[in-house]
């Protein structure tokens, strides 16, 4: 008796594609009816397949992202649902995983997942991840956040990136390390998941602001920025170096636009440990934070920038921005 209904949203990624007919490589090419039929059958488990694109993940725009966050709500309203996987490109699914996290009103259990290779090649690991996608769908409480699954490895969506552009087994975790793993068909949790809240405090309805991300390099100028300002940017994100430092060289310019009202999230280019106010020197992250910068804590520019186009986008109060940073 089948007591799960699954809804698998299939957005694109290489876990769909074949290889062109220019012989360059890979490129969509719509076979997940096969990729479906493919899955061992589960007496408890009842896929239902919403096509709801086949694109790269790199042409996938924040819009993008939080229209899937609203069509999984949506669909996940009715009762006969228990919850969501979504295939995805691996290049931004940690992303796409992080705005759903942040969007999402369900407390449905909701896995992303995708593969590393295309279908034919030697060793595809499509419809292994699908099918433990499948299984901590099924496995997991309500109310959790969004979680990553590749190569048998859950992450939180909060903490996951990708680190490695071709190993099966790309993503690590920021800071709390895997939450669980799937092993002989079953899920075994490490640790608590995190409860999913709405971090913004009501519905997500927009993420257009226009918001830029800036990675720090040596001698970079504060041109740069001030040339930024001049074009109307309604944010900024620097990833700095180490735990959140600067060029000396731009730290006039991030004071001007600190003035101008422009809210500036610092974050860090290290995959681990993130922003900490250590350094009291000219362009140190102590004095970044001192005057008046936000500490994206451990989330990556990436999701910096998201987190601020949401923010922004949503009239989150200017004075509540490091609160929103700190969850």
């Amino acid at each position: 008796m089948k007591n799960n209904k699954i809804a698998v949203f299939i957005t694109g990624g290489t876990i769909g594609m074949s290889p062109s007919d220019s012989g360059l490589g890979v490129s969509p090419d719509n076979n997940f009816e096969q990729i479906l039929a493919s899955l061992a059958p589960r007496d408890d488990i009842e896929v239902e397949a919403i096509f709801w694109a086949d694109i790269p993940s790199p042409h996938m725009t924040p819009e993008h992202m939080l229209q899937l966050a609203h069509d999984i709500d949506q669909l996940l309203e009715k009762n006969d649902y228990s919850g969501a996987v979504v295939l995805h490109g691996t290049d931004l699914l940690a992303e796409t995983s992080f705005v759903l996290n942040v969007s999402l009103t369900t407390s449905k259990p909701v896995i992303t997942t995708g593969s590393m290779r295309h279908l034919g090649e030697a060793g595809y690991d499509g419809i292994r991840n699908l099918q433990n996608g499948l299984i901590a769908c099924t496995s997991l409480p309500p109310g959790g956040d969004v979680l990553v699954q590749m190569a048998d490895w859950l992450f939180s969506a909060q903490d996951a990136i990708k680190q490695d552009s071709l190993s099966v087994d790309p993503f690590v975790s920021q800071s709390r390390g895997a939450v669980g793993r799937i092993a002989a068909g079953t899920l075994i949790l490490n640790q608590n998941i995190s409860k999913r809240a709405n971090k913004i405090g009501k519905k997500v309805e927009g993420i257009s602001a226009n918001v830029v991300l800036v990675t720090a390099y040596p001698g970079m100028p504060g041109s740069l920025l001030i040339n930024l300002l001049n074009q109307g940017i309604e944010g900024l994100v620097i990833e700095g170096f180490g735990a959140g430092n600067i060029p000396p060289t731009a730290v006039g310019a991030v004071r001007h636009i600190l003035q101008a009202g422009i809210p500036v999230v610092l974050a860090s280019r290290c995959i681990r440990g993130g922003v900490a106010p250590i350094y009291d020197y000219p362009g140190g992250g102590a004095e970044l934070i001192d005057m008046g910068c936000i500490s994206a804590g451990a989330l990556n520019g990436t999701k910096a920038l998201l987190l601020l186009k949401i923010a922004i986008s949503n009239q989150v109060d200017r004075s509540s921005l490091q609160e929103l940073f700190s969850l």
